[in-house]
């Protein structure tokens, strides 16, 4: 089909990754190996690499390593699986609950109770070349439906976005989800290396070009 570019939109850029070694060397795939996003998919080894570059996260530990059941006693934590998106599988936990029973591999993480902002940028060899900040209006279950940009984004957000995508030299979509702890700190609760909602705030011009011709200056 003569197919010189692959983007893949939503949730399938796992799988679509796994193309890069059946394409032809004229076709470009807009997204990292599959080998990439899966380690920033998996909730607990992003969180692994954010502390590895020297950012700071959220304390985060695997469901079934002793410390995490110490940490339950003390701190309001939430549960979710490793692998999981829309807030599947998700509870929230007071200091003192006993850990609940989960049937996947799992972390517990600091629940962090402010307000919550996402993230969608679109980066090229560890440059960002564009993000929006934006949060949640109405909420259906564990997931928003409607959202609102932030005009004027929070520039500690932006720096630690820009220094994350720099450190992993990442290349094509990629969001977070960010909560402020109590001292108003935001901190990356978890990475979808792909696009998400915030696209939707986008320019449709900027937006080709960015993907189009991501070695752009502009």
């Amino acid at each position: 089909e003569q197919v010189d570019l692959v983007v893949p939109i939503s949730e399938e850029t796992l799988h679509v990754a796994g193309l890069r070694e059946r394409l032809p060397d004229s076709c470009r795939l807009f997204c990292m190996s599959q080998a990439d996003l899966l380690a920033l998919h998996d909730k607990l080894s992003f969180i692994q690499k954010v502390e590895a570059i020297g950012l700071p996260a959220p304390k985060t530990l695997a469901f079934d390593n002793p410390e995490a059941v110490a940490f339950a006693e003390t701190e309001a934590y939430i549960v979710k699986p490793q692998l999981s998106s829309a807030g599947h599988g998700l509870a929230i936990q007071q200091a003192g609950d006993p850990l609940p029973p989960v049937d996947s591999p799992s972390i517990v993480q600091a629940y962090l109770p402010g307000e919550e902002l996402s993230s969608f940028s679109i980066a090229h060899d560890g440059r960002v070349i564009g993000t929006v900040i934006y949060r949640g209006l109405i909420i259906s279950g564990s997931v928003a439906v409607c959202f609102e940009v932030l005009p004027a984004p929070d520039p500690a957000i932006l720096d630690w976005i820009e220094r994350f995508v720099a450190a992993v030299n990442f290349s094509g979509s990629i969001a977070f989800d960010f909560r402020r702890d109590a001292d108003g700190q935001a901190l990356p609760i978890e990475c979808n290396p792909r696009t998400t909602s915030g696209i939707h705030f986008v320019n449709p011009d900027d937006l080709a070009l960015a993907v189009t011709n991501p070695e752009a200056d502009n």
